[in-house]
């Protein structure tokens, strides 16, 4: 496996065969790459080339041991550039390095975010966001007379339905057409949605293409979704 200081020689070697000046914006878009250390590491940098910057950023997580690339450009670059022109043996190894320190990197902010009471974690975000749409739901249930503030139509049509289903029985009745028929609705929407995978381009419903990736040593992750039939 090509490790990011190899890597970065090659692609060096690249610009001098071509003429290409690092950083000459004649040349187009130029990133400050932080090289050999990621950022908070060290303080050198060189200059690369977007899609250079991409492979260099996967490489040097798995040299240093921590994700050192945005996950969000990244998925753009992986879907838009790269697996159309890299060797399909390189593709896989940083499809596979890229997932492992995506991953890493999500559990760490959430591990973080839980020890520090920060985030989805902190009580005072959850009280606010309790109180706001408690405020904003009462409020609106209040002004239209519904819900537990509508007590006449709620007692009265509470006994009169429930002495009505009890005596027919129709509660059993539709409750079990009810969940036959939002099953097989539900079954008959997802089988119409159509996924890619990132890898091999292959494009299949969520069950068969989770198979197929799986059969191939392929994370079920490096998917995006193509196409959905109306149902």
């Amino acid at each position: 496996m090509i490790d990011q200081h190899d890597y970065v020689k090659a692609v060096y070697q690249y610009y001098r065969e071509n003429d290409i000046i690092p950083g000459d914006p004649n040349e187009g878009r130029w990133e400050e790459a932080h090289y050999p250390l990621p950022k908070g590491m060290g303080d050198k940098w060189i200059y690369l080339k977007p899609e250079h910057h991409f492979i260099q950023g996967i490489l040097q997580s798995e040299d240093v041991g921590r994700c050192c690339f945005h996950t969000g450009v990244t998925r753009i670059f992986i879907r838009e550039f790269f697996f159309k022109n890299l060797p399909r043996d390189f593709q896989l190894e940083l499809t596979s390095l890229f997932t492992k320190w995506s991953m890493a990197q999500i559990k760490n902010g959430h591990e973080t975010n839980r020890k520090n009471g920060t985030g989805a974690w902190d009580p005072n975000v959850q009280s606010k966001a309790g109180k706001i749409g408690g405020k904003i739901g009462g409020a609106k249930t209040a002004k239209l007379g519904i819900g537990i503030h509508n007590f006449d139509s709620r007692s009265k049509g509470g006994k009169k339905g429930g002495r009505t289903t009890a005596d027919s029985g129709a509660l059993r009745i539709a409750s079990s057409a009810g969940g036959k028929v939002s099953g097989s609705a539900q079954a008959k929407r997802l089988n119409a949605q159509k996924w890619r995978c990132l890898v091999t381009g292959h494009v299949s419903n969520p069950g068969a293409l989770s198979i197929y990736q799986k059969a191939r040593g392929i994370d079920r992750s490096l998917r995006e979704r193509v196409h959905q039939e109306p149902v």
